[in-house]
């Protein structure tokens, strides 16, 4: 039987103008504060416990049950943190990463294993510096987004982001702030160019 980890058919979604890719991760708090849940990729490292949507799954509904079976309790979401919009450079397929935060576990209940760990920020950085065993910065970025005090969007706005690709690639007048907003960094990677939206009014 297949884990939660393993891939899984990608489903677009529905009224979508091209095929569409969606991605989940979940920052998972413990209830010891300054503590979040990460799962180890082989050869590749530690990260977010996370996951393609399945064709016949909504997207909550993945995220919840992909953190749900790395940390082996049920999960759930507190709301949105951050989507990103990927188009792949000379592809006509793009991608959506969608990142929820999930309501404290407790330690006891999650028990580090070989699959998964807990980790502080400052264990975080370490794996990002000095043993290059973190996939990315993107579990560090949204921990300093909450110790900010940034607010999630709720998970209603999935109703917004599931059915509307906004790209940014040029300037946009968006921005009154009753709306999803798109802002901040447009950055590349080695392949591909991602630009990374704001939802619900949380800065990114």
């Amino acid at each position: 039987m297949k884990r939660a980890w393993e891939d899984t058919p990608p489903g677009p979604p529905v009224g979508a103008p091209r095929k569409q890719e969606i991605n989940v991760s979940v920052l998972v708090p413990a209830d010891d504060p300054g503590q979040y849940l990460l799962r180890y990729y082989p050869d590749r490292g530690w990260w977010l416990p996370s996951g393609k949507v399945a064709r016949d799954e909504e997207i909550q509904l993945t995220a919840k049950r992909i953190a749900s079976e790395i940390a082996e309790t049920r999960i759930h979401l507190q709301g949105i943190m951050r989507t990103a919009y990927i188009r792949q450079t000379g592809c006509e397929d793009n991608a959506i990463h969608i990142y929820f935060l999930a309501h404290p576990v407790r330690v006891a209940v999650t028990q580090p294993n070989d699959v998964r760990s807990w980790f502080t920020l400052e264990e975080m950085h370490t794996l990002l510096r000095d043993k290059n065993d973190l996939m990315g910065p993107e579990p560090i970025e949204l921990i300093d987004q909450l110790d900010k005090g940034a607010s999630c969007a709720p998970v209603t706005a999935l109703v917004e982001t599931e059915h509307n690709f906004y790209d940014v690639s040029t300037e946009s007048s968006l921005s009154s702030p009753q709306e999803m907003l798109i802002k901040a960094a447009r950055f590349s990677r080695e392949g591909e160019r991602c630009w990374v939206l704001s939802v619900g009014g949380v800065n990114v």
